[in-house]
């Protein structure tokens, strides 16, 4: 039972790590223009670049999920999958921008 928990537990720790450098990434650019008050269709054409990034850092996961799922539910997996990380970048890149743009 323990070592099912500390199993657990790395895996946390291996998602969170592998999150780390796409977000802090991520979060440079709408950063810059904000402090510089850039034009705030820059933050949305990052955060989709970013995203895009992102999900060909994550290549090997979706060629597994592609090999191994039923058809039935991949579409819809990997779409949601999408989605929600477009939609964590444009917030958190928005999020950066407006916190530059009033520092500045």
């Amino acid at each position: 039972m323990g070592t099912e928990a500390s199993h657990r537990q790395d895996v946390g720790g291996v998602l969170v790590l592998s999150m780390a450098v796409p977000v802090i990434l991520s979060a440079l650019g709408p950063f810059y223009y904000g402090y510089t008050h850039g034009p705030y269709w820059r933050v949305i054409v990052w955060a989709l670049a970013c995203t895009v990034a992102t999900l060909w850092f994550w290549r090997a996961s979706f060629k597994h999920t592609w090999n191994t799922a039923p058809h039935s539910v991949i579409l819809l997996v990997v779409a949601t999958i999408v989605i929600v990380d477009a939609v964590c970048f444009v917030v958190g890149d928005s999020a950066a921008y407006l916190l530059a743009r009033a520092i500045s």
